[in-house]
């Protein structure tokens, strides 16, 4: 497995590299550690041997930081690779650029530690990646502190069936040797009698078809039912003392609908 934890070099960023460094175990798996600055630049020929000059003393200063968290990483972890990489673009597109060129299979990020799910799909940088990005995003919030997952949750309404997806989900649950929980979400104040019977089920058929190609994991499930999807969840997480929550990303997929007809009912 290949992990790219993007670093900004804060308190928030070490938890996504602190995360990485412990999760990762198979032998021949690495960590690539990168971060993406702004160079100065200047029309006038006057300035632009000066800001040359200012542009490579910051490069050197951000290479000597990134072999710190380098030898950091291999003191946590010294059976597995770690590399680092500088890139010069804004972040969200570097992260994006370099999963793709490096082959990445796995981007860990720490979060900045917006209150509640709602506040961070609508404006954290992690979430504007997780909607870039064509590999799954791990977010690590900023009060984390590490325990070996036990209890990984799918919150979905959409049972997908794409091994991508779902090779992407149990090779955490295996990773980890967690259970899975799935969970489908009806909205009480829009949901009529038909989407109540099609989500649940559908959430049956979608567990006989989950236990069906893959026999050695643990499968919890749940209907769940509210008015604010975010309350809703957050409940069912600390109910069942949930380690990891996975979501997935579509345009104008469910989750967002259901966010943006919580902020109307706010306003």
């Amino acid at each position: 497995m290949k992990i790219l934890v993007p670093t900004d070099f804060s308190k928030n960023a070490q938890k996504g590299i602190e995360f990485a460094a412990k999760t990762v175990k198979a032998p021949g798996s690495e960590i690539v550690l990168l971060h993406a600055h702004q160079i100065i630049d200047t029309a006038s020929p006057i300035r632009k041997m000066l800001f040359e000059e200012y542009n490579l003393s910051v490069a050197r200063k951000l290479h000597h930081e990134l072999k710190v968290q380098k030898r950091k990483v291999e003191t946590v972890n010294p059976g597995i690779t770690v590399s680092a990489e500088l890139y010069s673009n804004e972040v969200n597109n570097s992260i994006v650029d370099a999963s793709e060129k490096l082959g990445i299979d796995l981007i860990v990020m720490g979060t900045q530690g917006a209150s509640g799910l709602k506040n961070f799909f609508m404006g954290s940088v992690t979430a504007r990646v997780i909607g870039k990005a064509a590999v799954p995003v791990l977010a690590v919030p900023r009060l984390y502190k590490w325990r070996q997952p036990e209890n990984i949750l799918l919150a979905t309404n959409s049972f997908e069936t794409h091994p991508e997806i779902l090779n992407a989900i149990f090779t955490l649950v295996d990773l980890y040797k967690a259970n899975l929980h799935v969970i489908v979400f009806t909205d009480t104040d829009t949901a009529n009698p038909e989407e109540y019977r099609n989500h649940k089920n559908g959430l049956d058929d979608y567990i006989m078809f989950l236990e069906k190609i893959n026999k050695d994991i643990l499968i919890t499930s749940a209907h769940l039912k509210g008015s604010e999807f975010e309350d809703t969840v957050q409940k069912y997480i600390d109910d069942h003392s949930i380690d990891m929550l996975a979501m997935i990303t579509y345009k104008r997929n469910f989750l967002e609908n259901i966010f943006h007809r919580s902020a109307t009912k706010n306003m």
